[in-house]
């Protein structure tokens, strides 16, 4: 099934939060995220550190501080679930929800 642009936009507009100020931490998570065919070490990213002693960003800070014109992938995977998000896969600087995983993918 072939999901346009439009649909993605419809899907997004449904959004309650704009998805670019999700928030990831990497504490207890598998955060992966990935730039054409290369994985970004997340210890290259300035992460902040929550009071819980986690360390965090959101997606609009992670594409801040890549700064790259090409497609970011972002992994989230927690045990038997996961989310994978995409930024500027149409060249518009946006955050979109790619899908989900069951189990480590």
């Amino acid at each position: 099934m072939y999901i346009g642009k439009e649909d993605l936009e419809y899907m997004r507009s449904e959004n309650k939060m704009e998805l670019g100020e999700k928030t990831v931490d990497l504490m207890g998570y598998s955060v992966r995220i990935i730039v054409g065919n290369q994985i970004i070490d997340n210890d290259s990213l300035n992460w902040r550190e929550t009071e819980q002693g986690g360390l965090e960003l959101t997606l609009n800070e992670i594409a801040e501080q890549i700064k790259t014109p090409d497609v970011i992938f972002v992994w989230i995977e927690l045990g038997l679930r996961g989310e994978i998000f995409l930024y500027n896969n149409y060249g518009d600087e946006k955050w979109y929800e790619h899908g989900s995983t069951k189990g480590f993918a």
